[in-house]
């Protein structure tokens, strides 16, 4: 398939950040803000992010990236407080190197030191519904739910892709998922490289795939 709704971020994405030399040939660090790092994965096709926050006595990972570099040394490069990994969920991009981590929790507040922690629902590319576990109404009322928040964080951090996202993305993906739930959103009927037949239906910031 070589439809562009998986296209790549461009790198411009991460031009106003710092990148840290580290060892790792699988990693890039890049410093978001004061003790806020994110570890990005640029050689695999999801462009995983993994974050991290490092506090006064301890330090929170947010999801552990594919399991595929050594995550554990990375961070290591950055702080040698006690870590905890925090997943936002359990897809196996998000948690495939809990296993280097001895300190494991499920993420179930949306908001960190005013971010916005957005797992896979905010992004500037495809949120995804077709997945198991995936549903278009539980996703409407997870934004619902992050609306209650607005007024407490400034940015997004979302797990793929693109780092620091204006929050204004929030109430725009709102709009979309009700306009497809209530049948008014258009939709281009693809076929994804794993021969899924989906429903794409692009808006101007993000785009929402479903089953067809």
């Amino acid at each position: 398939m070589t439809d562009s709704w998986n296209d790549a971020r461009p790198q411009s994405a991460w031009f106003n950040f710092k990148q840290i030399p580290i060892s790792s040939d699988w990693f890039q660090l890049y410093e978001i803000a004061a003790n806020l790092f994110v570890f990005y994965e640029p050689r695999h096709y999801e462009q995983t992010l993994v974050n991290l926050i490092i506090g006064q006595d301890r330090a929170a990972l947010i999801d552990t990236g594919c399991g595929i570099g050594d995550l554990r040394t990375a961070v290591k490069a950055v702080t040698d407080k006690p870590i905890v990994v925090i997943n936002t969920h359990t897809h196996p991009d998000h948690l495939g190197g809990n296993h280097q981590f001895d300190e494991i929790a499920m993420f179930d507040h949306p908001l960190a030191h005013q971010v916005a922690e957005s797992g896979d629902i905010l992004l500037h590319d495809p949120v995804w519904t077709h997945l198991e576990g995936g549903n278009l109404n539980d996703l409407v009322m997870s934004y619902r739910t992050l609306m209650e928040y607005y007024d407490d964080f400034d940015h997004l951090m979302s797990s793929h892709n693109e780092p620091w996202i204006g929050k204004q993305l929030l109430p725009a993906s709102l709009a979309g998922a009700e306009q497809v739930i209530s049948g008014q959103a258009t939709y281009q009927e693809i076929t994804d490289p794993w021969n899924r037949q989906l429903r794409h239906y692009a808006f101007d910031q993000f785009s929402i795939l479903t089953p067809q």
